[in-house]
């Protein structure tokens, strides 16, 4: 239970193995009964390397939202996900990205509307070296 009202839950596993990361989490807000009429779900699901030198794996966000309670105009329900893919991104010693590639694929949707994508960031081979693609 949270300061707002409510209850607030959550429940899986963030497991750390040496540089490996796997993430197994759900997190539920029901903050109807606070006033603020607003219902959270979001679901963070992970594999991922990260060394001093290297990031690899996936990452995946999953929102779901209801704010339709909230007595603000505009107010609604949607979805937001959003998935990452770290494909051998490199860093040098300053932590800077000089190799690899990052892919970010997003599902948005709310109020009738929709929006599908996908971006993905190219490295190096100069630290601030960035391409990107649509």
């Amino acid at each position: 239970s949270g300061d707002m009202g409510g209850t607030y839950a959550i429940t899986g596993t963030i497991t750390v193995t040496g540089d490996t990361f796997k993430i197994d989490l759900k997190i539920d807000v029901d903050a109807t009964s606070g006033g603020m009429g607003t219902k959270q779900t979001m679901v963070y699901k992970g594999d991922l390397t990260i060394s001093d030198t290297k990031i690899d794996g996936t990452l995946d966000y999953d929102i779901t939202f209801d704010v339709s309670g909230a007595g603000v105009p505009g107010a609604t329900a949607g979805t937001y996900k959003l998935k990452i893919k770290y494909e051998n991104v490199t860093l040098d010693s300053a932590g800077c990205p000089t190799g690899g590639k990052t892919k970010i694929d997003y599902d948005v949707s709310a109020q009738g509307q929709s929006q599908k994508g996908s971006v993905e960031l190219e490295y190096g081979p100069k630290c601030g070296d960035v391409k990107m693609y649509q």
